[in-house]
Parts: structure tokens; sequence; C-alpha cells
């Protein structure tokens, strides 16, 4: 016979044992690694190479970058790169650190979140599912400020719904005031935080979400002071920052950052274009391997039941009206890039945790047919991961990038893509099965051992072809003892890797000086311009003498004057 008190121990540890894995998972897979591939431009190095200027400088209110106003995003997640820095000197372990400690952090709050809005199952495999999505996972270990952005809009949201479960309770009697106005300050500072780690759909989002979830959950009514509460604390966070910016740097900020998401918005910058449907494909990418799991709406058995029940019916029109926005205003948005509907991964995660949350608790497999395209889909981009280091020589001779001699693939440069592919065929044949939790698992585990393998082999591959000719032929100039500019060109790993300001012309991103490429200076002045904007500069500039090529680059020198 158990001795006294077993059950209640078993059960606790049931309780505790769900939570450690996602959290063991999550502190292997999203801080492994971290330095076994440079950063990669423009992102990671924009935001490293502000954040060092921030140390550098010890100026924390007005950011620049390359000697000049860093006018693109708040700069809440730069501060996070900075200390970052500071503690831990400037590399690229530090650069990306704070994100992937703002993921892992981000992966407790869902089996919280999820255990409250729903159910234990809910949250484990809403944690899990998030955690191991192509992009979101990615982006979690990336020095980029959009996993952070995403998981102060997700608490944002879904602080605001268990506030007004918890006020609807406490007008009804059933609880004191204490725990909804603790929540809904929790909420307002996930906004204002928000806003001020990327601008202002970081409060846009959370409410519009929010707001569709008011749709099918009329009570309780709407607070006024609780929303003028609300909006009066996230709106001080941010106006603290500005007003403190402003002291210091005057208007510079908020018109030159309307100037350029204006710019974002009216058409497409850097040639980032694409159809109008970019970003539902970008979601199905991104949220791979999971993607196919959303197919398991079109089963009335589950369907109908989640609909039925008023919470799982509340989290399933927020996480629709989440995507429904987020898609609608950014296929409208003429740029188009991967983190601009990043967003949306979280709610994707959310729909087929309740998905499989239902199948769970009904004990029923995923149909064989869902299953199998879960299982094609990960065998197919696994074969297509493996096969890339060995097609990257072609890929990029087509592409007029080539190097020579080419990167050449390691001995085990397939791995990534075998694991990925091996995982994901697994875990669709245990959904067949009906061991969903195990299923899961082993996509997780798939996913987390390809990400790994991706920052060994994918990421130093594309690094050598991204940024490697702009950098080693910067290195050559620095080591020649003279300066360096940029012609229709524009590389932040020369600010990061190379710890100089740089002149760079023609670019909207920088006011250049062009008529220092035509007086010599007294040291020699060293050109980097991509060959087919060669004839163009050296009409512009005849006092260029040509040094060398290098992939799709071309190197160019000023001589210095005579002393």
């Amino acid at each position: 016979m158990p001795p006294p008190g077993f059950l209640q121990d078993r059960a606790r540890r049931w309780t505790r044992q769900p939570a450690a894995l996602p959290l063991g998972l999550g502190a292997v897979f999203l801080l492994a690694g971290l330095g076994w591939a440079p950063l990669l431009d423009w992102d990671e190095n924009i935001y490293a190479e502000v954040a060092r200027q921030i140390v550098r400088r010890g100026e924390w209110l007005a950011l620049t970058i390359n000697g000049q106003p860093f006018v693109e995003k708040p700069p809440l997640f730069l501060w996070e790169l900075a200390l970052s820095f500071r503690l831990l000197g400037v590399s690229e372990v530090a650069a990306r650190l704070p994100s992937a400690l703002n993921g892992l952090a981000f992966l407790a709050l869902l089996l919280w979140l999820g255990r409250r809005l729903a159910d234990g199952a809910v949250g484990w495999f809403w944690a899990l599912l998030y955690l191991a999505a192509l992009i979101p996972l990615a982006f979690a270990r990336s020095a980029v400020i959009d996993h952070t952005f995403n998981a102060l809009m997700g608490a944002a949201a879904f602080l605001l719904l268990l506030y007004d479960e918890a006020y609807g309770e406490w007008r009804e009697g059933r609880r004191g005031p204490a725990r909804h106005r603790a929540l809904l300050t929790a909420a307002a500072l996930s906004l204002g935080l928000a806003v001020l780690a990327k601008g202002p759909v970081g409060g846009v989002v959370p409410l519009v979400a929010f707001g569709a979830a008011k749709l099918v959950r009329r009570r309780p009514p709407i607070s006024l002071p609780h929303v003028l509460a609300c909006g009066a604390l996230s709106l001080g966070i941010v106006a603290a920052w500005l007003g403190a910016n402003a002291l210091v740097a005057g208007d510079t900020f908020l018109r030159r950052f309307a100037e350029f998401q204006g710019l974002l918005v009216s058409r497409p910058l850097e040639d980032h274009t694409g159809p109008v449907y970019y970003h539902v494909a970008m979601g199905l990418l991104g949220f791979f391997p999971w993607s196919p799991l959303l197919l398991l709406y079109a089963l009335k058995d589950v369907r109908r039941p989640l609909w039925a029940e008023p919470r799982s019916r509340t989290l399933i029109a927020l996480a629709l009206g989440w995507i429904a926005f987020v898609l609608a205003v950014f296929s409208a948005v003429q740029t188009k890039l991967p983190h601009y509907s990043s967003s949306m991964y979280l709610p994707l995660a959310l729909l087929v945790a309740l998905a499989l949350g239902e199948l769970l608790r009904r004990k029923a497999p995923v149909p064989r047919w869902i299953a199998g395209l879960f299982a094609a889909y990960g065998v197919a981009l696994g074969a297509g991961v493996a096969a890339v280091p060995y097609l990257a020589d072609r890929l990029a001779r087509q592409a007029g990038i080539a190097l020579d001699p080419p990167p050449a693939p390691g001995p085990l440069a397939y791995a990534p893509g075998v694991l990925l592919a091996l995982g994901v065929a697994l875990g669709g044949g245990w959904l067949a099965q009906g061991a969903l939790r195990r299923a899961v698992v082993a996509g997780v585990v798939a996913m987390g051992l390809f990400m790994l393998g991706a920052w060994r082999v994918h990421l130093p591959l594309v690094a050598a072809y991204n940024q490697g000719p702009v950098l080693a032929l910067m290195r050559e100039a620095y080591a020649a003892g003279g300066d360096l500019a940029l012609y229709r060109n524009v590389s932040f790993a020369v600010l990061f890797y190379g710890g100089r300001e740089v002149e760079m012309l023609h670019s909207y991103k920088f006011r250049g000086n062009p008529a220092r490429l035509d007086e010599p200076g007294l040291r020699d002045m060293y050109v980097i311009t991509p060959r087919r904007d060669a004839p163009r500069l050296l009409r512009e500039h005849p006092k260029l003498r040509p040094v060398r090529e290098l992939g799709r680059l071309a190197l160019y020198r000023l001589p210095a004057r005579p002393r």
C-alpha cells in the first residue's frame, strides 16, 4: 500500500514534469552554439553595431550608427544588446544572448498562460510548438528584435484576456479586485514595452486581437476607467523615453522614424518585394513543421467542440483576429520581409495546440492523411536542406555571386537536413498512432538539432557569400593603412567587424559625401562597389584606380596626396 501523500506527491511531480521538458529543450536549443556563426547582414549587424556604439560612446538616449542618428527602431532591444556587451564583451554570443534569454522566459510564460487560459496540456503543446517553429526558433537565436517584440505583444494580448476573466469574476463577487488590477498593469507594461521595442504596431496588434476576442465574449463589458488607466501607463512608458530623447536630440527621432515608416509602406526598399500572398506563403513556411496540423480544423470532431466551449472559442477568435489583421496590414505594405508578419506564428501555434489538446482529451489520433502530409513536408524540406551545402556553388554562379575558390562543405554537411527529415517523419508516425506528446517532442528535437546544425553549416555558408567578399576587401584596405568607402552598396558587417566609420554613398540609409572620392586625402581611399556599378563609379570619379575583384564586388583605390 502506498504511503500517505503518495498520490498527491505523484500528481505534483506530473505537474512539474511537463514544464521541465519544454524549458529544458528550450535552454539547449536556444542557448547552445550562439557563436558558431558570424552575425549576418543586415539586421544582426545593424543592431549589434548600434549597441556597440552605445557602449563606446556611453550615450543611451540618442542612438547612432556610422556617425549618424539611428532612427529606424526604438531603443528597448538595443539597450538589452548594449547591456550584454557591457557585461560580456562584444561578440556574436553576447549579441544573440538577449533574444535567446527573452525566448526562454517567454516559453515559461506560454506554459503559464496556456494553463490559465485553457489547461496544462494546451500550455505544454503551445510552448513547444512555438519554440520549434522554423522562423520563431531562428529569430530567437538571432540578434534581431522580432522574437522579443512578438513575445511582448503576445504577453500583452493574453494578459488582457486573463484580466478580462478576472474582472468579470470580480463583478460577479467571486474574487477581489487585486488580481484583475495586477493583470491589467502587467498587460499595460507589456504594451508599452512592445511599442518601445519596435514601434506603434506593438500596441495595435494586441489590442486588435483582444478586440476580436471580445466579439465572442461580450461579458464583462469593457471598463472605460480601466481603458484609460491601461493607456496612460503604456503610453507613459513610451512618452518617458521620447521626452528624454527629445531633450538630447530634438525631434530627429520622431520625424525621421515617421519618414522611414512611410518609405516601407509606399515602396519596396532594397528590392524586398513580393506578391500579395507573400505573407500567407511565409506563414506556412515559417510555421514549419507544424503547418499541416492546421488542417485539423477541417475535422468537425475537432472544430465543433472547440467552438462550443466558451474559453476555447474566445482563444480561437483572438488568434484568428490577430492573424487576419497582420496579413491584411502587411500584405498592403510594399516592402515584403518575413519578420514583418512573424508575430502570427504565436496565434498559429495556439490554434494547433488547442486542436491537439482536443484530440488528447478524446484519446484520438491525428488522421493518417494529415500525419502523412506532416511527415512528407518534413522529408521534403529536410532533403532540400541536406542538399544546399553541395549545391551552393552552382546556385551562387547562377546568381552571379560565385567565389573562387568556393566554400567547401564539411564531411557531415548533410546531417542537419537528414536529422530534420527523420525526426519529423518519426513524429508523423506517432501522430497517426495517437502518441501526440511523443510526436511533438520528436518534431521539437528534430527542429532543435537542425537549427544547431544550421548554425554550424548553413549560416557560415550564407555569410561567406553574403558578406565574406566585402569583409575580405575591407580587411585588405585597412591592412594597407587606408580608409574605406562603399559606393551603391551597403554593409553593416563592415561597421561591426571593422570597428570604424565608413563612407557609404548613394544609399537612403546614410548621407554620404561623394567628394571624398575626388580629392586625395592623407591616406589612400579604398572604394568597394558592385561590379555592375563599376562603369558608373569610374565615370563619376575618374581618379580611382582598380585593385581587384572578388565575388560580385570590385575594389578601387584613390591614392593619397603626396606628402
